[in-house]
C-alpha cells in the first residue's frame, strides 16, 4: 500500500508538470492593430483574456463592403508580453467559431490564416509558429480547428510576445453585404512531456486500473 501511494503521487506530480505553462508573462493579452480592405464596422464586439496558459479571445468582428471588393477581408493580432520560459513546450492554436456574410451578392471562396508564435523585432522568432489554414464562402462557414507544435528550441529574449495572429481574404461580388466573423480563438502553451514524466502517468494509471481490477 505504501509503494503504491508512493507511485501514485509521482503519477500525479508527472501529470501536474506535463499541463503546466511554459512561458511566464509580464503583462496582459492587448489587442493590437486591425486592417481591411473594407469597413471594419459595426465596432467589434470581443473579450480577450489572459489565462495561465496563453490567450484567448472571443466575440464578433464585423465587415461592411459597399460593393464590389478584393483583397484582405481583415487582419488583427493579440500579443502578450514575455517574461521568461521554464523548458520546451507545446503551442497549440485553436479557432471554434465562424464566418457569415448577409448581402445579395456572391461571397466568393478565398482562404486565410490563423497562427501562434512568438514575435520580436518586427520578425517571427524561428521555430515557434503554430498556423491553421482555414477556407470562407457562401453565407455560412463553422469552424473546430486546431494545431500543436512542439518548440524545443526557443530561447527567451527581452522583447518576446506571444502573438495570436488572423487574417483572411475577401472576394465579394454584389451590392453592399456585412460580414460577421466569430471567435473563440486560442493560444495555449503548455509543458512538453518529458519522457520519464509520460511514463510515471502510464504507470500510475496502470497500478490504478490493477488495483480496481482487485
Amino acid at each position: 500500500m505504501k509503494m503504491f501511494n508512493s507511485i501514485l503521487a509521482l503519477s500525479l506530480m508527472a501529470t501536474a508538470s506535463v499541463c503546466r505553462a511554459q512561458l511566464t508573462f509580464s503583462g496582459p493579452a492587448t489587442l493590437g492593430s486591425i486592417t481591411s480592405s473594407a469597413t471594419v464596422s459595426p465596432a467589434p464586439i470581443i473579450t480577450i483574456t489572459s489565462p495561465a496558459t496563453g490567450i484567448n479571445l472571443t466575440g464578433d468582428f464585423y465587415i461592411t463592403t459597399a460593393g464590389n471588393t478584393t483583397g484582405n477581408m481583415i487582419t488583427w493580432n493579440v500579443d502578450r508580453p514575455i517574461s521568461g520560459t521554464s523548458g520546451p513546450f507545446n503551442m497549440t492554436t485553436i479557432y471554434t467559431g465562424f464566418t457569415s456574410m448577409t448581402g445579395p451578392g456572391t461571397n466568393v471562396l478565398t482562404s486565410g490564416v490563423m497562427e501562434s508564435h512568438i514575435y520580436n523585432g518586427g520578425a517571427v522568432v524561428p521555430g515557434t509558429s503554430s498556423s491553421i489554414t482555414f477556407s470562407q464562402s457562401g453565407l455560412l462557414t463553422n469552424y473546430s480547428l486546431s494545431n500543436t507544435v512542439a518548440v524545443t528550441g526557443y530561447t527567451f529574449t527581452p522583447g518576446d510576445t506571444l502573438r495570436l495572429q488572423y487574417f483572411v481574404d475577401l472576394n465579394y461580388v454584389g451590392p453592399g453585404a456585412v460580414y460577421d466573423i466569430n471567435f473563440p480563438a486560442e493560444t495555449v502553451v503548455t509543458a512538453l512531456p518529458e519522457p520519464t514524466s509520460a511514463m510515471l502517468v502510464l504507470g500510475g494509471m496502470a497500478m490504478l486500473a490493477a488495483r480496481r481490477r482487485r
